[in-house]
């Protein structure tokens, strides 16, 4: 009778522990690898321990993951799952937050520190929208107003080009409206610093007004430079010029 080993069953397709009185182990861990409660040695899964009330990450050889990622969750180095704490992740050369579940914290402050969109601790750079800066050490730091309304004001246009490839003067509209509440002062500076294609944005609307209302070209020309595109005469002219390029 096996003692004290591990034993390969082909039938099961698993390996067991055997232990010292020849009984498999179960709910148990020996050495790097957990033995389930059939006894079946985990791989490429999560298991909790109740005795060390952690969740720990099996991989698909089936020791315990360590200093590494399993999805949004990380594994430190005695193989516990991060809650509620830092991790610094080397390979990523950046500081992590793991909220109370586990996963990795994105888009929100944590104290004066902001995680953003992939995990990541924000260094020297505005964040939030543009409405705060955080320095080299990553701690949110006091600048001006008008610095911050600036950077908003031009993350949203960037925002605003990428999706809907507005003119000059719809953009100018938009970021000063109800909506978006920018200062005239700020708005001319997120437009004087977008480095947009206008000629690009009436081409692109132009293309889909053709596809959607099958319009012809003075109806384009029109739609384009109408109050409500905003597009210059020259803009709306390359676009009709270009619309089959």
């Amino acid at each position: 009778m096996a003692k004290g080993e591990w034993v390969y069953d082909k039938n099961y397709g698993s390996y067991y522990y055997l232990t010292s009185e020849g009984s498999y182990a179960r709910n148990a861990w020996s050495g790097n690898y957990y033995l389930k409660s059939d006894g079946k040695m985990a791989k490429g899964e999560w298991i909790y321990d109740k005795n060390y009330g952690s969740y720990y990450y099996l991989t698909s050889e089936g020791s315990y993951a360590r200093n590494a990622w399993s999805g949004n969750y990380y594994l430190k180095s005695n193989g516990k799952m991060a809650k509620s704490e830092w991790v610094y992740d080397k390979n990523y050369a950046s500081y992590y937050y793991l909220t109370s579940e586990g996963s990795y914290a994105r888009n929100t402050w944590v104290g004066n520190y902001y995680l953003k969109s992939n995990g990541k601790m924000a260094k020297s750079e505005w964040v939030d929208g543009g409405r705060y800066y955080v320095g080299a050490n990553g701690l949110w730091e006091t600048k001006s107003s008008t610095n911050s309304e600036y950077s908003a004001a031009l993350e949203k246009a960037k925002s605003y080009n990428s999706l809907f490839h507005m003119s000059k003067k719809r953009m100018y509209r938009q970021l000063t409206s109800q909506f978006d509440k920018f200062s005239n002062d700020a708005a001319q500076y997120a437009i004087d610093h977008l480095k947009a294609d206008y000629k690009y944005n009436a081409l692109f609307n132009a293309k889909n007004y053709r596809k959607l209302f099958n319009m012809s070209k003075s109806g384009l020309f029109n739609q384009l430079t109408s109050y409500i595109d905003g597009f210059t005469e020259e803009e709306a002219n390359y676009a009709i010029q270009h619309l089959d390029d």
